[in-house]
């Protein structure tokens, strides 16, 4: 409309033509803001393209951090499940539509008649069999017991090979992780009857992606007295694939119930925020290419580990690759993707590795980015020395 406005009326004295003004495209106008409306408006264009905002962005404004917990909340209205339609709905929408159902007849089958009998045939008439001769039948029982044997082989060998690949093509089996691909659970559950459904626990099952409440603590000996059970405890180094040392830098808990920190809590969760150092390996370039061969150097990444007790932990793997993961004592998943978000709120992105256990009623996650050296063999390596 403002270009409109400024297209100047021909007149009869005027014999030249209107000038017109051409419209600024959208990136043009983008362009030229400045200050918090460019910030505002770049936030707008991540979004759209399905990136979400980082720390860095909404830390000193609080326009963007609004825009983020809006962009956040209707994340979660997109995964809330859909209703399930009552049994009185069902059966008065099926009462409907069964009306609508033509029923055809069949038509009569024919009556079978019986055979006649041939002519000068009577069935009164009785038949002499004739007696048969003692035939001696020569048999080589080597040959019969082999082939016996190798038929028996044969069978139990395909009998084998079924039941592998049937074990080999079904979905696995876990006591608390719940492995969902949108609406759909893709493992089988053999949960322990009797256990301490709290109300936390139950509402972190029905809200996987809501970000708990973790509160700091002095020392991992705090941590310790907060929770009920043995808090499991990364090693302090791995030697393969190279030689890694992982330091704890921050351990917090999450309540049960409200904000505080109470003593022998059975359902609060527990973050422990490590630092992995390691040690990057050489390069060298090949022949005819342009470079200066690297000398090893120390490498540092953060490493988060959460644990819980007798907590069903859902985990989507929708989005990105993952496979079934078998411990000598633990049993799980290892995912790979491009984001991920933890339950400590924390926004993952760029190749993250994700490693799932659960021992005994113990559940473990481990997250990581594959740039800092968090690779699946590191963190197989580091779950095999779990202290429990």
């Amino acid at each position: 409309m403002d270009a409109l406005r400024r297209i100047r009326p021909r007149s009869a004295g005027n014999k030249s033509n209107a000038r017109r003004v051409s419209i600024d495209t959208v990136a043009e106008r983008n362009a030229r803001l400045r200050g918090a409306d460019q910030a505002m408006a770049s936030a707008l264009e991540q979004l759209r393209s399905g990136v979400p905002l980082n720390w860095g962005q909404v830390e000193d404004d609080p326009e963007l951090a609004t825009l983020a917990r809006l962009q956040q909340a209707g994340e979660e209205c997109r995964l809330m499940p859909l209703r399930v339609m009552s049994a009185e709905a069902k059966e008065a929408l099926l009462d409907q539509l069964s009306g609508r159902i033509k029923v055809r007849q069949r038509p009569a089958k024919p009556e079978k008649v019986a055979p006649k009998t041939l002519a000068g045939f009577s069935e009164n008439v009785q038949v002499l069999t004739q007696v048969e001769e003692n035939v001696a039948i020569a048999v080589n029982w080597p040959r019969t017991i082999l082939s016996g044997v190798l038929v028996v082989g044969a069978v139990v060998l395909a009998v084998w090979g079924i039941f592998s690949l049937l074990k080999s093509s079904s979905s696995p089996t876990f006591s608390w992780i719940e492995l969902h691909s949108g609406d759909t659970v893709l493992n089988r559950q053999q949960r322990v009857a009797g256990w301490d459904d709290l109300p936390c626990r139950v509402a972190r099952q029905q809200n996987p992606t809501r970000p708990g409440y973790f509160v700091p603590v002095q020392s991992l000996r705090d941590a310790q007295a907060s929770v009920d059970y043995n808090i499991p405890l990364l090693p302090e180094g791995i030697s393969v694939p190279s030689k890694y040392t992982f330091q704890i830098e921050l351990a917090a808990v999450d309540p049960c119930e409200g904000n505080t920190i109470k003593p022998s809590d059975s359902g609060a969760l527990v973050s422990l925020q490590y630092q992995a150092a390691h040690t990057l390996a050489a390069t060298t370039p090949g022949q005819g290419t342009v470079g200066r061969p690297t000398s090893a150097r120390p490498g540092t990444g953060p490493l988060t580990m959460l644990a819980s007790f007798d907590q069903p932990t859902v985990f989507d793997v929708s989005k990105g690759s993952w496979k079934e993961v078998r411990l000598p004592q633990a049993h799980g998943i290892y995912w790979r993707g491009s984001t991920y978000r933890d339950q400590t709120g924390v926004q993952w992105v760029d190749d993250v590795s994700v490693l799932l256990l659960e021992h005994d009623d113990q559940i473990v996650t481990i997250v990581g980015s594959n740039r800092d050296g968090i690779t699946e063999e590191m963190l197989l390596e580091a779950a095999r020395n779990i202290s429990w």
